[in-house]
């Protein structure tokens, strides 16, 4: 009974810090639209090495085998792409791109 009471207390005390980080507007969810971005990536074989979200504005960096996956990738985005380079060392494409938040 104890571990039960102690647990109910522990998410009590989430769900009420939770609230507070709301409240705070220090909170950030997860978007749909951030998680079809990383299945869509996948699907086209496409690593996200680094991303960003910053003033309505997001940064990425691609890493790839295939540069027409990386381009049709950032197109549907219509993202703008800073870099593109092909790196020896890994035997792929690399690509840095910034793009408008697709949060509403």
């Amino acid at each position: 009974m104890e571990d039960k009471k102690e647990d109910t207390l522990t998410i009590k005390n989430l769900k009420e810090k939770l609230k507070e980080e709301k409240a705070n507007n220090s909170f950030h969810y997860l978007s749909s639209e951030l998680i079809t971005l990383y299945i869509l990536a996948k699907e086209k074989k496409i690593t996200i090495s680094f991303f960003e979200y910053k003033d309505d504005t997001c940064i990425i960096e691609l890493n790839s085998l295939n540069k027409k996956s990386i381009y049709e990738f950032l197109n549907k985005y219509k993202a703008v792409i800073n870099s593109f380079s092909y790196d020896e060392l890994k035997g792929g494409y690399k690509a840095n791109a910034t793009f408008k938040s697709f949060r509403r």
